[in-house]
């Protein structure tokens, strides 16, 4: 019975993630793999720290980048 409740949680949390990630990168549920690049190359050069963006967002957007890709 716990594997299943342990399924259940891992997927559950797998879609939370990925919800979030699409949050970070500004795209909706049905974005394709061409609108994640797309996304994500935008916000990479505009807020990459040797531009003077934020280094936490910059990571923050590597990391939803490659939750979904």
């Amino acid at each position: 019975m716990n594997k299943i409740f342990d399924s259940f949680w891992q997927r559950f949390a797998s879609l939370d993630e990925q919800t979030m990630a699409l949050r970070t990168l500004k795209l909706k549920a049905d974005a394709s793999r061409t609108d994640i690049t797309r996304s994500y190359r935008e916000l990479i050069a505009r807020h990459h720290p040797d531009k003077g963006g934020d280094t936490e967002t910059f990571i923050h957007i590597r990391q939803a980048y490659e939750l979904l890709r």
